[in-house]
């Protein structure tokens, strides 16, 4: 029930919220519903909610080997390229690049949501 609301302001809140309001003194029909807001009720969109409280300790410690995982990759492969090749140091350091770049990129892609 919403006390102290005149009819134009009482609409209003209808029209904004999409809630029923009460007028004190008036019963509600046996099958009318009103819809109040509860502690459950998001008034907030996720990315909104997630912006204010940050990624948790598990996705941080995803993200780490994640990161890591990119970058032994990168190297690895670019140290086989390189001693298959015959270039060693050239493969190596192209593939720390691919891996830092591939690292950077899934950073970013999973922090977006947070920016």
């Amino acid at each position: 029930m919403v006390e102290g609301l005149t009819g134009s302001s009482s609409a209003l809140l209808v029209e904004l919220t999409g809630l029923s309001v009460v007028q004190p003194g008036h019963m509600l029909e046996p099958n009318q519903h009103t819809v109040l807001p509860t502690r459950t009720t998001k008034w907030k969109d996720d990315n909104e909610v997630n912006r204010k409280l940050g990624p948790s300790g598990f996705e941080l410690v995803g993200l780490g080997a994640t990161i890591a995982g990119c970058v032994i990759v990168g190297l690895g492969s670019g140290y086989w390229l390189g001693s298959a090749t015959g270039v060693g140091p050239v493969m190596t350091f192209a593939g720390l690049a691919v891996g830092l770049a591939a690292a950077i990129g899934t950073t970013y892609s999973k922090i977006r949501k947070y920016l």
